[in-house]
């Protein structure tokens, strides 16, 4: 079972267990996530937004508006300096037409080399 963690309290983070009923809500303790691991996934997430979007040769000013958004939260969301909702993950994934749990998984290619193609 995927969980996939959405806020955090004090002593408990919300975990949603990912399957094809409805979502479960558990608290668990805040002690198995710490703070670097915490950045590093909003890392992942946040340069698995940007390869998407440059894979799909789409603007920032292009998907902010499709996504119902204002760009300079998108540009912030994207840089990984405010956070990805649930919300915003399921936009991106019916927008790019993947499911959500590839937005929690390392790139296969470095985001550079998406760069560079996407400036030929």
């Amino acid at each position: 079972m995927e969980e996939i963690y959405i806020s955090s309290e004090p002593d408990t983070t919300t975990v949603l267990f990912n399957e094809t009923k409805p979502l479960e809500k558990k608290a668990v303790e805040n002690e198995s996530i710490d703070k670097t691991d915490k950045e590093s996934l909003r890392q992942i997430i946040c340069n698995n937004i940007r390869t998407l979007r440059l894979r799909h040769s789409m603007s920032l000013e292009e998907l902010s508006a499709r996504m119902g958004i204002t760009l300079g939260f998108f540009g912030l969301m994207e840089r990984g300096h405010r956070g990805v909702t649930a919300y915003n993950l399921d936009c991106l994934s019916r927008i790019f037409n993947i499911s959500i749990d590839e937005f929690f998984t390392p790139p296969n290619i470095e985001l550079h080399e998406v760069e560079n193609i996407s400036a030929i």
